[in-house]
């Protein structure tokens, strides 16, 4: 019986321990949600921003025919105006655009909700997105967390191919040092988050004042093996339920010195994704070297930038003005 009673006062503080660990954590993981709903300014931004395309979207219901529906990161959310093309082609069209740190996965599977039979969804994902690991980002989760979206968390591998781990899920509200950091940094010196009071259209465009000097270098694009799989899964569902997915490369800016190259590895880069899906033509494949065209990022484009790339994008779109895979090979020869 002493030792017995030894062993339990001997574990007692051990026990003690964990439990205060677990109280610990249990408090900091609600301590997170709070945050998540109440202080994350970025997420509260992007939530801003999926409300006003799930607003505009549902302008045009089922038997007004046919949508286009565009998608990528943050360089189309600054790039497509929805509503001035809506008005001008009279074909509803709509931004879905989220921002790249919601990764392929996120991208993919947060546009999937735009789309009904009939539609055509144009994925103009930045292609280093295409060469990124696979996996659901903490943006991702988090964001379907604070809009509720249970459904599609549920969809996830039918759209996808691969499932929301529940682990991810579970730590997902947690932020970051860099997020923690980010709010003090905003706290201390009263500064608002970056796009806090950018202008989000009707049609899914948002509109920054921002302005930043921009480098001149490029980016080398591609397609992972897994990129490409998940690219044929979800062409193949989205097929399935009467939705034709394209691909459209998002205007970027490089340096006069840099053009040609960038050119050439981007016309490369189009003619393997045109072996999954139809290309849209874009003569300049993304490669812009004006700077005015620009906004804080190389990506961002600005309010009249944005008009001039919508009505391409959709004047080749609703034409299905496509580049073949020979087309491409042979105008990326041409830039040797």
């Amino acid at each position: 019986m002493l030792a017995t009673g030894r062993n339990t006062i001997s574990r007692s503080p051990h026990v003690r321990v964990l439990g205060a660990l677990l109280v610990g954590f249990c408090i900091s993981w609600l301590a997170s949600v709070v945050y998540l709903f109440t202080l994350d300014a970025p997420m509260e931004n992007w939530v801003r921003a999926l409300d006003k395309q799930d607003r505009w979207s549902q302008h045009f219901t089922a038997g007004q025919g046919p949508r286009l529906v565009v998608t990528g990161g943050s360089s189309c959310t600054f790039s497509i105006d929805g509503g001035m093309a809506t008005e001008q082609f009279h074909v509803p069209v709509i931004n879905g655009g989220l921002e790249a740190g919601m990764g392929a996965y996120g991208v993919l599977l947060l546009s999937s909700r735009l789309t009904e039979s009939g539609d055509t969804l144009v994925l103009a994902i930045e292609p280093p997105l295409l060469l990124s690991p696979l996996d659901y980002t903490q943006d991702t989760l988090q964001l379907m967390i604070r809009r509720l979206e249970w459904d599609r968390l549920v969809q996830a591998k039918k759209v996808t191919g691969r499932a929301v781990p529940l682990d991810s899920l579970f730590f997902s509200p947690c932020p970051g040092l860099q997020n923690v950091a980010a709010f003090l940094g905003r706290v201390v010196t009263h500064t608002p988050y970056r796009y806090e009071n950018a202008e989000i259209r009707a049609g899914g465009l948002m509109v920054t004042d921002f302005r930043y000097p921009l480098s001149k270098d490029g980016y080398i694009p591609g397609l992972s093996p897994g990129n490409r799989d998940v690219l044929l899964h979800f062409r193949d569902w989205a097929s399935h339920r009467g939705v034709r997915v394209v691909y459209s490369i998002p205007w970027y800016y490089v340096g006069n010195e840099r053009a040609s190259e960038q050119k050439r590895i981007n016309a490369r880069f189009l003619a393997s994704l045109s072996e999954i899906m139809p290309v849209v033509r874009e003569e300049e494949f993304g490669v812009q070297t004006d700077p005015s065209l620009f906004a804080d990022t190389k990506w961002h484009l600005t309010e009249e930038a944005a008009q001039v790339r919508t009505s391409e994008l959709v004047t080749h779109t609703l034409a299905s003005d496509f580049w073949t895979a020979d087309q491409l090979e042979r105008v990326a020869s041409a830039f040797r």
